[in-house]
């Protein structure tokens, strides 16, 4: 059998981008979908810092997917290929909706009838403001993005909580920041 490519560990930085990430989508998902609903005047502000933040997210996904095809991981011994498999399929699916979300944010906000800001710096809606049915298209896109990144990051989670205490191997272990496996 060939010996897997990668290393054993998870570096400082594929763990620094792991966890930063995980931080800013998980408040983008708590707060995100709240937005439609909230008053006109906070919702500009709110939206100004939603995103941003997405832009941000958009950035580090980019350099998380960058660093990981140049810094691969071997996966840990013992798993079966079922495992393997469903491993790969979810970390190629949460990459994907991490540069889809903000993508599509980015262009439902091009499309507002309403001024959109990141950060109240930079107009995105100005590229092509006013096409009322494009943007819901891609406001129905973007719903269902977080939908389905709600459901991947719990299947994540899920998985590793079952290596770390059910089957007791490294999995969660070599991700944790400041730990070695």
């Amino acid at each position: 059998m060939a010996e897997p490519k990668g290393a054993s560990q998870y570096g400082g930085m594929a763990k620094a981008l792991h966890w930063g990430l995980a931080v800013l989508i998980i408040f983008m998902l708590i707060g995100g979908h709240q937005l439609e609903d909230l008053a006109p005047a906070f919702k500009s502000e709110t939206a100004k810092l939603h995103t941003g933040v997405g832009l941000v997210i958009l950035g580090l996904a980019i350099a998380r997917v960058l660093w990981r095809w140049r810094h691969p991981v071997a996966p840990v011994e013992g798993l079966r290929r079922w495992e393997i498999v469903g491993s790969k399929t979810v970390h190629v699916a949460l990459y994907g909706l991490m540069l889809m979300q903000p993508l599509v944010g980015i262009a439902m906000a091009a499309f507002a009838t309403y001024p959109v800001e990141a950060f109240g710096v930079i107009e995105i809606s100005a590229l092509a403001r006013g096409d009322n049915e494009l943007y819901e298209g891609l406001r129905k896109l973007h719903a269902l993005g977080f939908l389905l990144l709600s459901l991947l990051i719990l299947v994540h989670l899920l998985a590793s909580l079952r290596h770390h205490f059910l089957k007791r191997n490294i999995v969660l272990k070599r991700m944790l920041p400041f730990t070695r496996s």
